[in-house]
């Protein structure tokens, strides 16, 4: 048993079994019709329904060297890119502060070639920049260099 899929897995099942709960007591609506607790809704549900297939490949799989020990610095170096891309994009712009944080959390989590992290960080920049900005036509912050 990996008991970090495990434990990991069952405070995700709380979190989107309450999340369901919460967003229930809004007006779900229909799917032509969605009301403000449509898609809070539906998130819950669908992280409850993955929670439960980590926990139970979690419960099938035997502990790994990774098991042994975190790698705190790592965590708390995530967090303070995330908490920091708050406050910077305001400045620096959607696109170049999504851009920055992307390309060090994707350094951080995969060891793969140069190109890799680069690379796939202007795609989730552009890509939620296009879904959010011209499609869902939402005002992201444009920075001091104006994009």
């Amino acid at each position: 048993m990996k008991v970090s899929d495990v434990g990991s897995s069952l405070f995700l099942v709380t979190l989107g079994g309450f999340m369901a709960w919460q967003a229930e007591t809004l007006s779900i609506g229909t799917a032509h019709r969605p009301g403000p607790g449509f898609f809070p809704f539906y998130l819950g549900l669908l992280l409850v329904g993955v929670s439960l297939i980590i926990f139970f490949q979690g419960l099938k799989q035997q502990p790994g060297d990774a098991e042994t020990g975190i790698k705190r610095g790592r965590v708390f170096l995530a967090l303070a890119a995330i908490f920091i891309y708050a406050f910077i994009m305001e400045l620096a712009g959607y696109l170049l502060s999504t851009f920055f944080l992307m390309l060090l959390l994707l350094r951080m989590m995969a060891r793969k070639d140069w190109w890799f992290a680069p690379l796939i960080s202007l795609l989730i920049s552009f890509g939620s920049y296009v879904l959010f900005k011209v499609w869902l036509q939402v005002l992201l912050p444009r920075g001091v260099l104006g994009f």
